[in-house]
């Protein structure tokens, strides 16, 4: 059996692999598609970063707020200072009204004193600041006795 020259000359002309463009074509999608995965999974490790400073923050300032609140002798003050390497905290304790002043002048009659209490967390390298509030109840017979220990121990 003889064998035809033309059916020989189509197989040889005739190749089975990928041209050099359809290769490059390939290359090129899946580097766009590597670049994107890869900026995705740097964006989400960022993202878990913040979160966990935000909730890092979170649960320091709410240590040092019932702190505050666990204190017995409350008094207005002003207080700041740093709580490790990375972060610090401020609280400022003031009184706070309860009623109108034009409303009612005898505040000091009320057998409590009410103080407001704001305590901030915030990175030393800054960024946002965690701020809490709460209100404490003090009693007055108590404040009257500490500052009468402390203006006898002056």
């Amino acid at each position: 059996m003889k064998i035809n020259n033309s059916y020989a000359l189509k197989l040889k002309n005739f190749s089975f692999g990928f041209t050099l463009i359809e290769i490059l074509v390939s290359l090129v999608i899946l580097t766009i598609s590597m670049v994107t995965i890869m900026q995705l999974f740097s964006g989400g490790l960022k993202s878990s970063k913040i979160a966990g400073d935000y909730t890092k923050a979170i649960f320091l300032a709410r240590e040092k707020m019932n702190q505050l609140l666990l204190e017995e002798d409350t008094v207005a003050k002003s207080i700041e200072e740093d709580l490790d390497n990375e972060y610090k905290w401020r609280a400022e304790i003031k009184p706070f009204n309860i009623t109108d002043e034009d409303e009612y002048e005898d505040d000091d009659k009320m057998p409590v004193k009410l103080f407001e209490i704001e305590v901030s967390v915030e990175k030393k390298t800054g960024g946002r600041a965690i701020c809490l509030k709460a209100l404490k109840l003090s009693n007055l017979d108590e404040m009257f006795e500490m500052e009468n220990n402390v203006s006898a121990q002056k």
